[in-house]
């Protein structure tokens, strides 16, 4: 693998980072929506050996993407993640329709 691709991984998977901060700020005041991040994981390539401890020696081959999952809570109106504001009030849950 030559050697650019290594920094090129990096700045493939930062873009990728920095993607998904831009949607998380430009939808923060949107109702229901879930923050994303990013989650790096390392490519490796190829086995050197071992240490004196058995622990492996390995050359790495750059970073990617490993996931990009959702926050679990969702975002209301003032940016409170738990809490809908009703007149100067809180609650917990969301109302349904269905009660």
């Amino acid at each position: 693998m030559p050697n650019f691709s290594i920094p090129l991984s990096g700045l493939t998977a930062e873009s990728t980072a920095l993607s998904t901060i831009a949607n998380n700020l430009s939808n923060q005041n949107t109702t229901g929506y879930k923050d994303k991040v990013v989650l790096f994981s390392d490519l490796f390539y190829q086995n050197l050996g071992t240490t004196g401890s058995g622990d492996p020696i390995q050359m790495g081959a750059g970073t990617q993407v490993s996931a990009t999952p959702s926050l679990k809570e969702a975002s209301t109106p003032q940016g409170c993640p738990r809490m809908w504001r009703f007149r100067g009030r809180a609650s917990s849950r969301f109302k349904t329709p269905a009660g």
